[in-house]
């Protein structure tokens, strides 16, 4: 069986869409010819920690860890913050209000280039190229962000001559929060250097949405060779759904996993729950909306506006396990896309893991994005704008009807399989055969 090095920062004890997708894609390659073997750092800073994700590991795994300089890490030794307190989510997404923070901010996006995980490039590399030799590895895997362990698989490819797949989640240079958090023209330009540099060393680049791959293929200049990509979505695991244990609720919820920054505050939910309130005789008293997962304060604040504090509830970060359960047994599934611009190709890892449910989705973003275009495959969902509150109300109050009725309409596994982590895993297998032919 032929060997791929998969480098990715994020990985257990860290939990979160990026440390899922890795851990999937290893669980699964094997059944397809691919031994996988994991670099990964040692003692990261994560968001969110979830060690419920070491079940979908082969404990015959090799895993590789490495010690990273982190700046957070100084930063809360200057800032007072506790030592053991997790790196915040939404740290770019948001403008810092503080002096410190503003001045952590600026410094994170103008002096760590490409970004806070620079520190880990040189014991990242090193180790690398033991691994490779020592491992017989026939190509390498990066999955990004943080982007600076691309720039570790462009130096092990220039420097071995390895073959090179360079996943991207996220967009480099062109990822939103530089639209917020705005960035001196030389950390830019030093920073689409390297972005360049890394597009025209890869054999490969996959991606999570078209959108995102047609931004890397138009960085590189007419005169250079074509660049070769694949769409890798998300996905949902068949084996997290075995056991869940599934019951029927009395009253309708409405249910959003993961955290919510600033740009992502659902007014048009809220103001069409408002409304249906006010239409209904019972009002929203059958009604619930929880979230789980770190939400920002806009969000809170926008459930007071509206008045509907009686039937929303706040839960912290649960592990992905018991997430599964949760939306499994939700009523409504919702996401929100980043209301910012150049946000078509946003697509959160989230929605791939509420189509495994089978259950209705509401999505808030632009009509002709990815997760758009995904979501028409399935007659239960849709998506709707940030300001369409009668066109979204419409859907809810249809949503509710058919639920009290007991006529959900569930969406067939024939349409959900090719968002599996099994499909994912065997399309990845390809792509790493054609590479190393």
């Amino acid at each position: 069986m032929n060997k791929v090095l998969i480098i990715s920062y994020y990985w257990p004890p860290a939990g979160g869409p990026g440390s899922q997708r890795i851990v999937k894609l290893a669980k699964y390659l094997p059944d397809f010819g691919w031994e996988p073997v994991i670099l990964t750092v040692k003692d990261g800073e994560y968001p969110y920690l979830d060690n419920s994700l070491q079940s979908d590991i082969d404990p015959g795994l090799k895993i590789y860890k490495t010690k990273s300089f982190e700046p957070f890490s100084l930063y809360k030794k200057i800032s007072g913050v506790d030592s053991s307190s997790p790196l915040p989510v939404g740290q770019l997404t948001d403008r810092a209000t503080s002096l410190k923070g503003k001045i952590f901010q600026w410094i994170r996006t103008n002096l760590f280039i490409p970004d806070g995980r620079v520190g880990w490039i040189p014991s990242a590399y090193k180790e690398a190229k033991k691994i490779i030799k020592q491992e017989d590895i026939k190509i390498v895997f990066c999955s990004s962000p943080p982007h600076s362990l691309q720039v570790v698989g462009q130096r092990l490819k220039k420097k071995l001559g390895i073959p090179l797949v360079a996943d991207f989640r996220d967009p480099w240079t062109k990822i939103q929060y530089y639209q917020r958090s705005r960035r001196i023209r030389l950390a830019q330009k030093i920073d689409e250097k390297l972005e360049l540099k890394v597009l025209k060393q890869l054999n490969h680049l996959t991606t999570v949405s078209s959108t995102v791959a047609d931004s890397f293929v138009k960085r590189l200049p007419a005169s250079e060779e074509k660049l070769a990509f694949s769409i890798l979505t998300n996905g949902w695991d068949p084996d997290d759904f075995q056991s869940i244990q599934h019951y029927k609720a009395s009253d309708f919820l409405i249910l959003h996993t993961g955290n919510l920054n600033a740009t992502q505050v659902p007014d048009v939910l809220f103001q069409s729950l408002q409304k249906l309130g006010n239409e209904r005789s019972e009002g929203l008293s059958t009604i619930k909306i929880k979230f789980i997962g770190r939400v920002h304060q806009k969000i809170m604040d926008a459930v007071s506006h509206y008045h509907l504090e009686l039937i929303t509830e706040f839960q912290p970060f649960m592990s992905h396990q018991s997430v599964i359960e949760e939306i499994c047994n939700a009523s409504l599934l919702f996401s929100v896309v980043p209301d910012v611009p150049d946000n078509k190709g946003i697509v959160m890892s989230k929605n791939f893991e509420y189509i495994g449910t089978g259950n209705p989705i509401l999505v808030i973003g632009p009509k002709d994005s990815d997760i758009a275009r995904i979501l028409s495959e399935f007659a239960n969902s849709n998506i709707f704008d940030y300001h369409d509150v009668e066109g979204c109300k419409r859907f809810i109050g249809d949503s509710i009807t058919k639920f009290n009725r007991s006529k959900t309409v569930t969406t067939p596994d024939s349409l959900r399989k090719k968002y599996s982590r099994v499909t994912i895993a065997r399309k990845l297998s390809e792509i790493l055969e054609h590479c190393t032919q």
